[in-house]
């Protein structure tokens, strides 16, 4: 018993130690690149985990950060619950483990900056300029084939991967306020792409009248989340998607003042119309 016990000491310690060194190389030190979402889990039971980037102001401007990830899962008998922990500057993380939720502390704390990490934050710069903040009376988005309420699942990251795995893209933009809960964004030298995190939901693909970067020159060398620099990205925004924003609050306002291309999602052929828009603006 007591061999057992140490080795069960031992595992705790290496996932702990694991966990540690995830943190310090998705979070410490870029709290303030987390924006809100909801994210599907990869690890069962647990469904989704919606991140919550928290900042708390202090003395002399000082900013304390953290982020509270809010887990979903089902229990054995099918119930649907979910828990808060928190994660902080420090690497701490915390949070009450209910009986039902069959999993070790270390695996969920795991699972949360897994989820982190997938998103790849660093690629999405945060702006407070709108991306279709309204909605069409007239332009309804499709139920997607699963049913239930489109609005209530979470975001899969392959849709995300997708469009940071570009060769031509420069980088993504998401609303500081609505992060992944709404539209976001991606600049190509061409164009921008607005995607929704949720099947169901268009793409939009908007052609630019002149390139915003040569597609020869060796920015698309490095890795998508060192293209641009911040200050780059704002300026690009500034000046390409500011005036598009200020005229189209709607999916519909998009399409008829900027000739927005519509790339409806379903589930087996989204990546093939999407790629061939994309394909098209190079």
């Amino acid at each position: 018993m007591h061999d057992f016990n140490t080795f069960g000491d031992a595992l705790i310690e290496r996932k702990r130690q694991e966990n540690r060194k995830i943190f310090d190389r998705v979070l410490k030190g870029k709290f303030e690149k987390i924006s809100a979402g909801d994210f599907e889990s990869a690890l069962p039971p647990l469904e989704s985990i919606s991140i919550i980037p928290v900042q708390i102001s202090e003395k002399e401007g000082h900013v304390r950060h953290s982020l509270n990830a809010v887990v979903y899962y089902r229990t054995h008998s099918g119930a649907e619950k979910h828990i808060t922990w928190s994660v902080f500057e420090d690497g701490t993380i915390s949070g009450f483990l209910p009986k039902d939720l069959s999993i070790a502390r270390e695996d969920l704390a795991g699972e949360i900056l897994n989820t982190v990490e997938r998103i790849h934050f660093d690629f999405w710069r945060k702006t407070d300029l709108p991306i279709l903040p309204k909605s069409d009376e007239d332009d309804r988005e499709p139920i997607e084939p699963k049913g239930g309420k489109r609005e209530d699942r979470p975001l899969q990251p392959e849709r995300l991967e997708f469009l940071r795995g570009q060769q031509s893209i420069l980088f993504g933009f998401v609303n500081e306020r609505n992060g992944f809960r709404g539209y976001h964004g991606a600049v190509l030298p061409h164009g921008i792409i607005l995607e929704h995190p949720r099947f169901g939901n268009a793409a939009y693909v908007v052609r630019l009248s002149e390139p915003i970067v040569d597609t020869d020159t060796d920015v698309f060398d490095k890795p998508s989340i060192a293209r641009v620099d911040d200050a780059t990205a704002r300026k690009i925004l500034e000046k390409v998607w500011a005036p598009i924003a200020k005229q189209a609050e709607t999916r519909g306002e998009l399409r008829d003042k900027f000739g927005a291309k519509r790339i409806v999602h379903t589930p087996d052929t989204w990546q093939r119309h999407l790629q061939a828009a994309i394909d098209e603006l190079s």
